[in-house]
């Protein structure tokens, strides 16, 4: 099969109406996005797997926005349910006290009613998630929650259905049901 050569303007340079048009991003401005992110000039999630899977046009932006929404979904729901969050090895578990307000209190009752809708959204979303095999599920946590690479094409064909089924979920992809 032939590659694709793209549209080529007269001088023979690929057409700028071609790139704009596929909105291809060159190798070298992903790697500076991603440093900027790193370095806290960027926004945070080029820094991220996820967010570099998506500059480099490796997911679709359904997919990248599940993984997202997969990932603040988790963060929430360890909070909600009074886990801590991650912590580097060597970390004191101790050092931060429990700033919840006291439950008896109205903005107590409504942390409480928040935190038991993430936990439900969580769950939720975990069952669309299982439904796509364990395989999807272990791929998107790796590299939704704990920030590492897919690497190889199996993991990340099971990243894909995984966020897809995602997306299914959350209603991101066209004709998407519910």
């Amino acid at each position: 099969m032939p590659k694709n050569l793209g549209v080529r303007e007269p001088n023979g340079r690929l057409s700028r109406a071609g790139r704009e048009a596929t909105r291809a991003v060159a190798p070298a401005a992903v790697r500076r996005l991603r440093d900027a992110a790193l370095a806290g000039m960027a926004a945070p999630e080029w820094g991220t797997e996820l967010g570099l899977m998506y500059l480099r046009q490796e997911i679709a932006a359904p997919l990248y926005e599940a993984g997202r929404r997969w990932s603040r979904l988790a963060a929430e729901a360890e909070r909600a349910a009074g886990a801590p969050g991650h912590v580097a090895s060597g970390g004191n578990l101790d050092r931060a006290p429990d700033r919840r307000p006291d439950a008896e209190t109205e903005a107590g009752r409504r942390e409480a009613e928040r935190d038991k809708s993430i936990l439900a959204d969580r769950r939720s979303a975990g069952r669309a998630l299982e439904a796509a095999g364990a395989a999807a599920r272990g791929a998107v946590m790796r590299v939704c929650e704990t920030n590492r690479p897919a690497v190889g094409a199996g993991e990340r064909a099971d990243l894909a259905a995984g966020l897809a089924a995602l997306a299914r979920h959350w209603r991101l992809q066209p004709g998407s049901r519910r």
